[in-house]
C-alpha cells in the first residue's frame, strides 16, 4: 500500500537491467488507494516522483496520502512542483498532501501547484508546514479554497510570512 521512495530505489537498483515497465511490475499492486511518502533518507529524484504518480494514474487508484516530509530534491525544486501541478491535476482523487519541512518552498512553488489545487475538490488535508510563502501566494490558489468543500485540515505552521 505504501510506495516508499527509498524502497523503490533499492528495487530499481537491483533490477537495473530491466525496462521501466518491468520495474513498475515490482511495485506493490492492490485495489485500494495508494500512499506515496518521501522522507529525509536520501534526495528525491524528479523521475521517481513522476514514475510513482504515473503508476497511480495508470492503475486508476486514488492517492490517499502524498507526503514530502523534510526531503530534499536532486532536481530544482521548481521543476518538481511544476511536475506535481501538472501530473496531480490528472488524478481524480488525492486526499492528503503534506509538504512538511521541505527547503526552498515559497511563492513560486505554491503557484506551480495551482493547476492541481485549483482543480481539486477531494483534498481533505493540506499541510504546508515550514514553507515560506506569503499572502500573495495564497491569492493564486484562492479558487481551491472556494471550491474545495472537502478540506478539513489546513496546516501552515512554521511559516514566518503567514499568521
Amino acid at each position: 500500500r505504501i510506495i516508499n521512495h527509498n524502497k523503490f530505489k533499492v528495487a530499481a537498483a537491483t533490477t537495473m537491467s530491466k525496462h521501466s515497465s518491468d520495474i513498475e511490475k515490482d511495485l506493490p499492486y492492490h485495489s485500494g488507494p495508494i500512499d506515496i511518502i518521501y522522507g529525509v533518507e536520501s534526495p528525491v529524484k524528479l523521475s521517481d516522483v513522476a514514475r510513482n504518480i504515473s503508476s497511480a494514474k495508470k492503475r486508476r487508484r486514488p492517492i490517499e496520502h502524498l507526503g514530502f516530509l523534510g526531503c530534499r530534491f536532486c532536481d530544482d525544486t521548481r521543476k518538481v512542483f511544476r511536475l506535481l501541478g501538472h501530473k496531480l491535476r490528472r488524478i481524480r482523487d488525492v486526499h492528503d498532501l503534506a509538504i512538511h519541512g521541505v527547503p526552498n518552498v515559497g511563492n513560486e512553488e505554491l503557484a506551480l501547484l495551482a493547476p492541481f489545487l485549483n482543480g481539486n475538490s477531494t483534498l481533505r488535508s493540506l499541510d504546508l508546514t515550514g514553507t515560506t510563502f506569503d499572502a500573495q501566494a495564497i491569492e493564486g490558489v484562492d479558487r481551491f479554497f472556494r471550491r474545495n468543500s472537502s478540506l478539513e485540515r489546513l496546516v501552515l505552521g512554521e511559516n514566518q510570512c503567514v499568521g
